[in-house]
């Protein structure tokens, strides 16, 4: 398979090394948008319509993208009609979730990487525009990039540790309209960053959901 890999914002393509070390045998394209483009970017739209022109003569099989790489990756489904079999994000919020949804790591994991975090965010985090910045934070909605897709998207959330919550769907704010247009996993004792946080459980649970994919394609 070809796959398609977009990270979230203060991130580098070093976030994926874990689990990409589960996934050897596939073509995989990390898109690394460069720091003048971030850089100068005031909304999410700007960096879709970068990835866009560097990929759109090429075919994937799906797209994997994390945070704020999954609504781009709606975005070039929605707005570019790019042709991509499956969209799987990463703890992608389309509206802001309530508080249980906004850790990064659960504390044991937090402990083991948190310098490689730091060294990380330090690094990436000048080239992000403010404004980019403020669009992922409060009062932003892109529920609206669902609504234009007849296919459906896939999301994984980390259940943080509690996978029996009550409000586990509620707390994520995104309404039944939305919800009819997402296909909804969860991963347990993760957060923010399964990638990092358990790639060897990510790893299988990314190649159950595109062999179901692959047998749609087949029928």
């Amino acid at each position: 398979m070809k796959l398609l890999f977009l990270y979230g914002i203060n991130c580098n393509k070093d976030i994926y090394t874990s689990l990409l070390s589960y996934m050897q045998k596939e073509e995989v394209v990390i898109a690394a948008i460069p720091h003048a483009v971030s850089k100068t970017a005031q909304k999410i739209e700007d960096l879709s319509a970068w990835v866009y022109h560097r990929y759109r003569h090429e075919t994937f099989d799906a797209i994997i993208a994390h945070s704020m790489g999954g609504i781009i990756a709606v975005q070039l489904a929605a707005v570019y009609s790019m042709p991509i079999p499956k969209i799987i994000c990463l703890d992608t919020n389309f509206v802001p979730a309530n508080a249980f949804y906004r850790n990064l790591m659960m504390p044991v994991h937090l402990e083991r990487y948190r310098h490689f975090l730091e060294e990380m965010f330090d690094k990436e985090k000048p080239f992000y525009h403010p404004a980019l910045r403020s669009r992922l934070q409060e009062d932003f909605d892109y529920r609206p990039y669902l609504y234009k897709l007849q296919q459906k998207i896939t999301v994984i959330y980390g259940d943080r540790g509690n996978p029996h919550s009550p409000t586990l769907i509620d707390d994520l704010h995104l309404g039944e309209a939305a919800l009819r247009h997402l296909e909804l996993h969860f991963l347990a004792n993760t957060c923010h960053l399964p990638m990092l946080e358990d790639p060897k459980g990510l790893a299988k649970l990314l190649y159950t959901l595109l062999a179901q994919n692959k047998e749609k394609e087949v029928k």
